[in-house]
């Protein structure tokens, strides 16, 4: 299981869960959920049912979801198992407060969301020799409100797992605990020095996350990742630094420089930069409005994608620009405007109304224009 993949599952349940959440009323919620959880004792759950048991778990923090699922992982076998294993497990990357509008990496891997009362369920389900199921029980052990120094010992002492995969989610873990698994640093560090079956990116996210000041060769790492080819792991590490905060500090030019390329290959980093530094917000506000502005196409596209992030994070401050916003998305094609003036129609303001409505109109007369059977 790479991150790469637990991070693409977790959009998965984002989009289709909140689907069919949303179109659901409490009584066929509560039917649905006993109908997923049943499916998955039986071994016979769909992805949309384990899907469904998770977002129930993670959107409602439902102590009976998580019960029946730790019941499953204590005394269930094979399919079933690695099921509720999963549904614990999976969404560790999910915000609590802003699922579902940043599924992506969106929480910060150091907070707990798990009771303690399922450790031991957790711990004890550790033993076996399935590596699927011992990946993601790390992962959820690591998502533990309260660490006790069993589950810290128990993902610290699995970073040496000979499978990849269980020694690449260890990594995850011993970084979700964050500084209370300190001593692992020694651990990381190690790991960090050599190349081995665990990613350079997960490491040096994982000794950040556990040492109170970041070694700089980890932020070294992060920062050659996100100037890196490689979209998913620049992305990736931006998401990482953005959730170190005041602790990236170090870090904070080098994204700047990023910002400043105004590059629509670049992974958004306007985020993390306000993240790391509050105090840079109004700075990196004026320079992606000054290019959402910009006749040169890729570089207004570059300042959609900073926007729309920075809009979710900071709606009021987007509001205070939204008429310059509203004025770049009237100045361009149907097609090109797309993103910002979904972003604007978030901001909810009467002019960015008007400027997403008039979008959606000059989008219907192109179609009927052009025969299309759908506006753009």
């Amino acid at each position: 299981m790479h991150s790469s993949t637990a991070r693409k599952l977790v959009v998965m349940l984002t989009g289709g869960l909140l689907l069919l959440n949303a179109g659901c009323g409490p009584l066929n919620q509560r039917a649905e959920r006993e109908r997923s959880i049943a499916r998955i004792r039986e071994g016979k759950a769909d992805r949309l049912q384990v899907r469904h048991a998770t977002s129930t778990l993670w959107l409602l923090r439902n102590d009976r979801v998580i019960d029946a699922l730790a019941e499953i992982v204590a005394h269930g076998e094979g399919t079933p198992r690695v099921q509720a294993a999963a549904a614990l497990a999976y969404p560790h990357e999910v915000a609590s407060k802003d699922w579902p509008q940043r599924g992506r990496d969106a929480r910060a891997l150091g907070d707990g969301v798990l009771p303690a009362r399922v450790a031991p369920v957790l711990l004890a389900a550790l033993s076996g020799d399935e590596p699927t199921l011992r990946a993601t029980l790390l992962l959820a052990l690591g998502s533990i409100d309260e660490p006790t120094a069993e589950v810290i010992a128990a993902v610290r002492t699995a970073l040496s797992d000979r499978d990849p995969a269980v020694a690449e989610a260890a990594t995850v873990a011993v970084g979700m605990v964050g500084t209370r698994a300190a001593d692992a640093a020694d651990d990381l560090g190690k790991m960090l020095g050599v190349d081995g079956a665990v990613g350079k990116v997960t490491v040096a996210a994982a000794l950040a996350r556990v040492s109170d000041e970041p070694p700089p060769r980890a932020l070294a790492v992060l920062m050659q990742a996100a100037r890196g080819d490689d979209a998913d792991l620049a992305a990736l590490a931006v998401a990482h630094l953005r959730d170190l905060g005041a602790r990236a500090e170090p870090a904070r030019d080098a994204l700047m420089a990023i910002l400043h390329e105004q590059r629509i290959d670049r992974p958004p980093v306007a985020e993390a930069i306000v993240a790391i530094s509050p105090e840079s917000l109004p700075g990196v506000l004026s320079l992606v409005v000054d290019a959402a502005t910009s006749e040169d196409r890729m570089v207004a596209m570059f300042a959609d994608g900073e926007i729309d992030l920075l809009e979710r994070e900071h709606p009021e401050d987007i509001r205070a620009v939204a008429p310059r916003l509203a004025a770049a998305v009237d100045g361009r094609t149907v097609n090109d405007g797309v993103r910002l003036a979904d972003t604007l129609r978030r901001v909810n303001t009467g002019r960015a109304r008007k400027a997403y409505n008039d979008r959606i109109y000059r989008g219907r007369v192109e179609a009927a224009v052009n025969g299309w059977e759908d506006g753009p």
